[in-house]
């Protein structure tokens, strides 16, 4: 049995002491955090800063387009919130169609994934090629779904939905970031935190300079307003309007109230609906989670009297299931001088455990889009355009910094160049993250020993080196 105080102290002290990693202390880990985190910061500068533009140069508001973006483009109008009939024919006519090109994408996609993990001679360029189209499809698709339940009408309106998306939208927004970087900080190799705060920093930048250039009207003015040219609404699209909270004024205790309004109403940029950043956040939290280092090196893992081994395959496989715990490196460790053997007890837990990171991030993904509706803070369409946001800094950092040393490391390695290999900072580099860096990472532990600190992510080493076995009393 495992002693879950005694588990959580060890767990705690020695993850403490792999992050530090001999070469931090407390204050320079934390400096060091800091500067991965720059980026970030920057964005938060810029919106801090966006109430010093003059009002006399920045673009009209628009009042309008987003919310017949939104019924057209993206699902039609369930709610029939606008009178026109034709319009309303023609958004359910562009649902359709829209359903339908997302399966030709899905269908595809997952046709051509499993002859990839079924056939060695498959073409991987195609399954690469369709996967952000794959994402953007399922997006679309989970999108409509939730938006069926976030009607803005009194009887859908709920004390426990308020708190749950009060919840959500604001403490969650907050905290998500931070809880991934942490774990990809612990759990993956080196330099994968700064990597995810970098494509953090460019979608949230990105948006922000959209919120400037493109101001648009939220739902809640709307809803507020009218979605009609009225003098009232025309009277209201200026830059002295105060932000609302909109369904955030709704939270059953007063606290959260009135944080909430007195948060939006000194808000700098008021007409940034477009992108949503909330639901791109959370989408990049989750892209980061879901990411798979070397998807495209078919190998399995096998028992054996030492433990579980990594083994290269090129035999068919039967499940998608064999290809789990892609990034742990589950070799022995030739360096550890103690007698046991440093078995880590992969048979003791079910599959489904490894997923377990996965499953928290898709859920606070559905929870956050649902939130973002629910509070009537932003269209469907305001969370699509984030989540093309979120995929497309995501494949920049992974394109031009990820893989920016690959063919570097992958010559060094083929040619056996032992000087060159000594020379490598792998501590500061991430030439793993590429589709092939798990091949580069096989053949250098055929020349470097094993169990490398500099080479290992902090939980390989808390979970392997450091005796997981005596933790767990096996």
């Amino acid at each position: 049995m495992i002693n879950p105080l005694r588990f959580l102290i060890w767990f705690v002290k020695t993850t403490y002491k792999e992050s530090l990693h001999n070469r931090y202390n407390l204050f320079t880990l934390t400096v060091n955090f800091c500067i991965n985190f720059s980026p970030v910061f920057l964005w938060l500068f810029l919106f801090k800063q966006s109430k010093h533009i003059p009002s006399e140069i920045r673009p009209k508001i628009n009042g309008q387009w987003l919310f017949y973006s939104d019924i057209l483009f993206l699902g039609g109008d369930f709610w029939n919130e606008q009178e026109d009939e034709v319009i309303t024919f023609i958004s359910f006519v562009s649902s359709w169609v829209s359903v339908f090109l997302c399966m030709l994408i899905i269908v595809p996609y997952f046709m051509f994934k499993n002859k990839w993990i079924n056939n060695k001679y498959s073409s991987f360029k195609t399954y690469s090629f369709l996967k952000p189209f794959h994402l953007l499809a399922l997006f679309y698709l989970s999108l409509n779904f939730l938006h069926l339940f976030t009607i803005q009408q009194e009887y859908n309106f709920k004390p426990y939905k308020d708190f749950i998306t009060w919840f959500s939208y604001v403490l969650l927004h907050l905290i998500a970031p931070i809880i991934t970087a942490v774990f990809l900080y612990i759990y993956k190799p080196p330099g994968t935190m700064g990597a995810f705060a970098l494509a953090l920093g460019i979608q949230n930048t990105a948006g922000f300079f959209t919120h400037v250039l493109l101001p648009s009207a939220p739902p809640w003015f709307t809803h507020m307003y009218g979605m009609h040219l009225t003098e009232e609404l025309t009277r209201e699209l200026n830059y002295e309007t105060l932000g609302y909270a909109a369904g955030l004024s709704r939270m059953p205790f007063k606290l959260g109230t009135n944080i909430a309004a007195a948060g939006f109403k000194k808000s700098p940029i008021v007409f940034g609906a477009l992108p949503s950043l909330h639901g791109a956040m959370a989408l990049q939290c989750g892209l980061w989670i879901f990411y798979k280092y070397g998807d495209n090196l078919k190998y399995q893992y096998t028992k054996s009297r030492g433990g579980c081994n990594d083994r290269l395959i090129n035999n068919k496989t039967n499940s998608v299931d064999d290809f789990v715990l892609d990034d742990l490196d589950l070799s022995e460790d030739s360096s550890s001088n103690d007698n046991v053997s440093n078995v880590l007890p992969l048979n003791e837990k079910p599959r489904w455990w490894w997923h377990t990171g996965r499953v928290l991030v898709s859920l606070f993904m559905l929870l956050q889009w649902f939130s973002t509706m629910y509070l009537d803070h932003h269209y469907r369409i305001d969370l699509f355009a984030g989540g093309i946001y979120a995929i497309i800094s995501f494949h920049i950092v992974r394109k031009f910094i990820m893989e920016k040393n690959y063919n570097t490391y992958l010559e060094i390695h083929e040619n056996n160049d032992k000087e060159a290999i000594k020379k490598l900072d792998l501590s500061s580099k991430v030439w793993w993250f590429n589709e092939y860096g798990v091949l580069a990472r096989y053949k250098l532990k055929q020349l470097e020993p094993t169990g490398d600190r500099e080479e290992m992510s902090i939980g390989e080493r808390v979970f392997k080196k450091y005796k997981f076995h005596k933790v767990f009393k096996i």
